[in-house]
C-alpha cells in the first residue's frame, strides 16, 4: 500500500557496481511512518564502496513514530546553521519490518568540502 520508486544504472565498466541515481521514498515512508523522505545517491567515480549523497530531505523524519530500529548520527557543519553531515545512518530493520530486507549505510563527508558528503 506504499509507493516506491528507485532508479538504478549500471556503471559503464562494471557488471556488479551500480549508481543509485535517484530513490524516492516519500510516499513509502508517509503511508507507514507518517514521514517524508527524499534522497539522491550516486557512487563516487573512483570508489565502489563510498557514496555521494547529493541531496537528502528528512522533513519531520525524527518527529514521527518509526516503529522500527533506527539509529542516525547527524553533526551540524561548524559554520552553518542549516547544513549538516550524516556521519552514520543505520537502517537495519527499518526496511526489514516493511520490505523484508536489511539496509546498512555509512556516510562520511569529503575531506576538503563543506557541502558534499
Amino acid at each position: 500500500g506504499c509507493y516506491f520508486k528507485m532508479t538504478i544504472c549500471p556503471k559503464m565498466h562494471s557488471t556488479i557496481d551500480f549508481t543509485i541515481s535517484s530513490i524516492w521514498l516519500q510516499d513509502f515512508f508517509s503511508c507507514s511512518l507518517g514521514c517524508d523522505f527524499n534522497i539522491t545517491i550516486s557512487l563516487q567515480i573512483h570508489s565502489t564502496t563510498d557514496f555521494i549523497i547529493y541531496s537528502i530531505w528528512l522533513h519531520n523524519l525524527f518527529s514521527c513514530s518509526l516503529g522500527c530500529d533506527f539509529n542516525m548520527t547527524i553533526s551540524p557543519y561548524m559554520h552553518s546553521t542549516t547544513d549538516f553531515m550524516i556521519s552514520s545512518i543505520w537502517l537495519h530493520n527499518l526496511f526489514s519490518c516493511s520490505l523484508g530486507c536489511d539496509f546498512n549505510m555509512t556516510i562520511s563527508p569529503y575531506m576538503h568540502s563543506t557541502t558534499d558528503f
